[in-house]
């Protein structure tokens, strides 16, 4: 007989799926920290794939749990904020001033993800307020034009910093 609080009463299908995003995120951070710049951006995209399957998922089947949420915003934790924060520190993006943009974003994408977790979406579950973190994916994608181009990561570092303030203001976005 099992403990009440063993895990395995605790993962459902879903919750299998967002830790897929939650070692996606780990596997990015370790492919930018040796230099595999193309796989890291990969991984996370993995990882987005993950993130978009297992809500889709849990509603499906009826598995939604708070279990469930909580999970899913650890995983989203590794995979679209700390996933894109140590590749940008792996690319180059070292200064001070890019340290603090990095800072600034870890910072929103927690309070970000804390804030949908007390409060979810808004509009009846049609929007969500502030930029959601899986954006980070698409931010890492503008590397390949900028070594194409030759131009500076620092665009990439203010982009972040955008989404850093966009994630938590309250700019309502459409759920998809």
């Amino acid at each position: 007989m099992r403990h009440p609080n063993s895990i395995f009463n605790f993962v459902r299908l879903p919750d299998i799926i967002s830790l897929g995003n939650g070692l996606s995120g780990a596997a990015s951070i370790y492919l930018s920290l040796n230099g595999y710049f193309a796989a890291a951006i990969a991984a996370v995209g993995v990882g987005a794939l993950c993130d978009l399957a297992d809500g889709k998922v849990a509603r499906k089947m009826g598995l939604s749990s708070e279990f469930g949420k909580q999970i899913d915003s650890l995983c989203d934790l590794v995979s679209f904020i700390l996933a894109p924060m140590v590749f940008l520190y792996s690319i180059g993006l070292q200064a001070p001033w890019a340290v603090a943009i990095e800072g600034l974003y870890v910072l929103s994408g927690i309070s970000r993800l804390a804030r949908f977790n007390v409060t979810g979406t808004t509009g009846g579950g049609k929007f969500f307020e502030g930029v959601p973190v899986p954006v980070s994916f698409f931010l890492l994608g503008v590397y390949f034009p900028l070594v194409w181009f030759n131009l500076s990561f620092t665009i990439l570092a203010v982009l972040f910093l955008i989404h850093a303030v966009l994630m938590v203001s309250t700019v309502k976005i459409p759920k998809l």
